[in-house]
């Protein structure tokens, strides 16, 4: 968030900010995409839903689930394990997204 101003953050839909100004808004309001991205309007800047301590402790918890030690990061319960899965899923659809040359090779 630093390295962009307050107007800017605005203009991305970052929930941090203010809602933008009616001036502002005829600039086009637009939650930043990646290139190539043809899904649903992102409703969210990506620095607002990267930065929430969920979606920060289910990262960690995917990371000991992947080397098979989650016991060792934590007693899963049913909210860990449904989180570690969506952000499992979240992974592969990134990594079809950025190389799906590599999707069709493992399948």
């Amino acid at each position: 968030m630093k390295a962009t101003n307050s107007t800017q953050r605005q203009t991305m839909v970052c929930p941090y900010e203010a809602p933008p100004s009616d001036a502002l808004r005829a600039f086009g309001v637009k939650a930043p995409a990646p290139p190539g991205y043809t899904g649903p309007d992102l409703t969210v800047c990506p620095g607002y839903t990267t930065s929430l301590p969920e979606t920060i402790e289910v990262a960690r918890a995917w990371g000991w689930a992947e080397r098979g030690d989650l016991r060792a990061y934590c007693e899963p319960n049913d909210a860990v394990i449904d989180g570690v899965d969506i952000f499992a899923a979240a992974v592969a659809e990134l990594q079809d997204f950025k190389c799906p040359t590599c999707t069709a090779e493992r399948k």
